[in-house]
């Protein structure tokens, strides 16, 4: 039940046309822990009483006298407060409850009922309403994210249809994301080569197919809804789940219209460039002819040109990028500015001495393809990226964009360029694709989650119900016997449901860091023999548990609700897998500064191949056929043990069993 200390207690409102009933349910209710905000007899009511007081939980009665009877009185809980709704009447007709279904309660309880089945009712509507919030939120902030980064996203299905689209995504393609959804990405993102007009393949079948990331070259065209050319840079993901499947892709691309602007300025640049070199030539030429008679106007000139030089010294100087420039062959580096040291890291005198260290630096996955631009830098302006890797081991992503510099002949005799370092561009690419990966894989487990509670509740709910039933109407007519077993199932069925949710309570407290060691002194020996006595009789096979102790172990400091749910997972998993009739042996031995529990049973046997991945969560065992399980036991127990800084190992052998050995410290 609650703990008042450590959790905050829900708040629950009563709607019951019988007060006297209602009275009777506030009592049990406070009982276990809970408090009751309020009772209300009518459905107008309790909206008034929600309109004034936070309300956690409502328990719902459906014949309410007024207008509004209890589906319609839950329709407008939930839809003006979010509130939760359990339906809890004597009413169980086809007609009342396919009504009641379309209020979408969180439970349906029938009258009579036990505490027990309505604390865990309880419980469950409000883990799966907060799992529901939480879902909800964690959906809006990343689709809020996905609408405010400045590029182009398209995420889509296995299959290659569009599942997503961002605003700039659907104002780059024409395309509204209503009608887009559904249709295979080709018809929406279609993309051609710029120089031969010729269809690109699309890099998401290729990303899908490969399994990895995919990027599109140069001279890439989009061709809009409406026909327009836009050019493009971008790049395919595949997406994968915890299994390394790939379940989709995400394409994030982005318009490079500014860029092909920058080339054209770069380009009149060049112009203007050659234009001006070309007449300072004609004027030393000029100068040269009047040189012998004209010796103050050369001392002009060459003040001119020394000026031209410290003025190109200044801006070559002072800018972060690195401005260079070589010979026509590669051979040699005639000129590269400060900035080279800052972003190569190393001296330019090394690179004066040889342009071989130029290359040396470059990655090299990426060397091939830089030299294999050399012959196109001759003959014309050329982009390219690539990483280099600096003395101490530090990666940068460098953009080198160079143009070939010719004299009037047209025989050109330098290569000029300018590097810029994109390294914080890159990992901004990088770290969306990964937190879009991350943000998948955590709402797959979540689905997962919900899946698996959903599908567990179901099933034991149904046999709680059925069990009831027969009780009911099979009363007089069952055996003493007969009676205990149906008790039996709804013990179990609640015993289940119980500890699944205590086990996916605790993960969720460790995935949000949460969780908190509250160390108590415990006798370890009483301890455990009425743990093993609890569960013996609540055992309905024939299984028998035996503990062993050698000392007696008190005053050891152990968080005393954790040690009992990981001894609970690891006896109950020795019971499931072991056959009728078998003997689970609990062990219990204390060293001076550790205690050891070990868990052996004679049962089926893990394969060794399973062992390393059976505390993941939803990990288990190949072996174990039609066996019920979540999945999630182990995964507790880990996070139990590393808690208290322990260890634990499993040995196993098919067909023989298993022995599980935990050791915790003691302090």
């Amino acid at each position: 039940m609650y703990n008042n200390q450590t959790t905050t207690i829900p708040k629950i409102l009563i709607v019951e046309n019988e007060m006297a009933v209602a009275l009777n349910i506030q009592a049990r209710l406070e009982e276990v822990g809970y408090v009751v905000s309020g009772v209300a007899v009518s459905g107008e009511e309790s909206i008034e009483i929600a309109e004034s007081q936070l309300v956690d939980l409502v328990l719902m009665d459906i014949r309410l006298p007024g207008k509004l009877d209890g589906i319609f009185a839950a329709q407008e809980l939930r839809n003006r407060f979010n509130i939760p709704v359990v339906y809890l009447t004597a009413y169980s007709e086809p007609e009342t409850i396919e009504r009641a279904k379309l209020t979408e309660p969180y439970g349906y309880i029938i009258k009579p009922f036990e505490i027990r089945e309505l604390y865990s009712v309880i419980e469950i509507a409000l883990y799966k309403h907060a799992q529901e919030e939480r879902l909800k939120s964690r959906e809006q902030w990343l689709a809020t994210t996905l609408k405010s980064i400045g590029d182009a996203v398209i995420t889509t299905n296995r299959e290659g249809s569009v599942t997503f689209m961002n605003p700039v995504a659907q104002n780059l393609t024409g395309w509204k994301s209503e009608y887009a959804q559904g249709k295979d990405l080709s018809e929406v993102f279609r993309i051609i080569d710029e120089r031969t007009r010729e269809v690109v393949d699309n890099p998401v079948v290729r990303a899908l197919i490969s399994g990895k990331s995919v990027d599109l070259g140069n001279h890439t065209l989009l061709i809009s809804k409406d026909g327009t050319e836009i050019p493009i840079d971008d790049c395919a993901a595949p997406i994968k789940n915890d299994k390394e499947e790939v379940t989709g892709a995400v394409l994030v691309f982005h318009d490079v219209i500014e860029r092909h602007q920058i080339q054209d300025q770069l380009q009149q640049t060049n112009s203007s460039l050659e234009g001006r070199i070309a007449e300072y030539t004609e004027a030393l030429a000029r100068a040269n002819e009047q040189l012998s008679s004209e010796i103050s106007q050369r001392q002009q000139v060459e003040e001119e040109l020394c000026h031209s030089e410290e003025n190109f010294n200044l801006l070559a100087e002072n800018v972060d990028s690195v401005f260079w420039i070589a010979e026509s062959d590669h051979q040699r580096i005639i000129y590269v500015s400060p900035a080279y040291e800052k972003i190569w890291g190393s001296t330019r005198e090394l690179l004066y001495a040889s342009e071989q260290f130029w290359i040396d630096s470059i990655h090299p996955e990426d060397r091939v393809r830089f030299l294999a631009t050399l012959p196109q830098r001759c003959r014309e302006k050329t982009e390219c990226e690539y990483r280099i890797v600096q003395p101490e081991g530090t990666i940068r992503w460098i953009r080198d964009c160079s143009f070939p510099i010719a004299r009037e002949q047209g025989e050109i005799y330098r290569i000029a360029g300018i590097a810029n370092d994109i390294t914080s561009s890159k990992l901004t690419e990088a770290e969306i694709l990964k937190t879009l990966a991350i943000e998948t894989q955590l709402h797959q487990r979540h689905h997962r989650f919900l899946s698996l509670l959903s599908q567990e509740l179901r099933t034991n709910l149904s046999t709680i119900l059925s069990s009831q039933q027969i009780l009911e109407r099979r009363r007089s007519s069952l055996s003493q016997q007969k009676k205990q077993e149906q008790h039996q199932r709804i013990q179990d069925s609640v015993a289940r449901m119980t500890q699944l949710l205590e086990n996916m309570l605790l993960i969720g407290e460790a995935e949000a860091g949460q969780i908190q060691l509250e160390a108590t002194p415990i006798d370890l020996v009483p301890f455990c023999r009425n743990l093993v006595d609890n569960i013996e009789n609540s055992l309905s096979s024939q299984h028998t548990i035996t503990f062993i102790s050698q000392d007696d172990y008190s005053n050891v400091q152990m968080d005393e609700r954790l040690l009992e749910q990981m001894l609970k997972n690891l006896l109950s998993n020795s019971i499931k897998y072991s056959p009728e009739g078998g003997t689970v042996i609990l062990e219990l031995v204390c060293a001076e500064s550790e205690a050891t529990f070990r868990i052996q049973d004679q049962g089926l046997g893990i394969p060794l191949q399973d062992l390393p991945k059976l505390f993941e969560p939803f990990s288990r065992a190949s072996n174990v056929g039609n066996i019920k399980g979540s999945g999630l036991g182990l995964t507790v127990v880990k996070i139990i043990v590393d808690l208290h800084d322990g260890q634990i190992n499993i040995e196993s052998e098919i067909g023989a069993g298993t022995t599980v050995i935990v050791c915790l410290p003691i302090a």
